[in-house]
């Protein structure tokens, strides 16, 4: 379960296909399984290294230290885990937030 430090979290991701990085986030009650049956084997297919990861209080990821947080601070996760990662670019797929 690969995982990194962002932010003070310890947020889940994973992998899927090659090709340029394409970003899936979910909306803050689902994690990154709401990907997996239909969008992810048809961008896969299409040429892309799909990311998938959990948002904080979600699924694999720590619970927020916060009881209430913003929309700017999941974004700056995000842009945290892609840092992390040595993602300098990326498509984004979002759903909900």
């Amino acid at each position: 379960m690969p995982k990194v430090n962002v932010r003070g979290l310890n947020m889940y991701y994973e992998f899927s296909g090659e090709g340029g990085p394409l970003v899936f986030i979910s909306g803050l009650g689902s994690d990154h399984k709401s990907w997996k049956m239909a969008q992810v084997p048809y961008f896969t297919a299409a040429g892309y290294k799909c990311l998938l990861l959990d948002n904080r209080d979600v699924g694999q990821t720590d619970d927020s230290p916060v009881p209430i947080y913003t929309i700017k601070e999941c974004a700056e996760d995000v842009s945290g885990l892609l840092h992390n990662l040595g993602i300098k670019q990326a498509h984004i797929i979002g759903a909900s937030i």
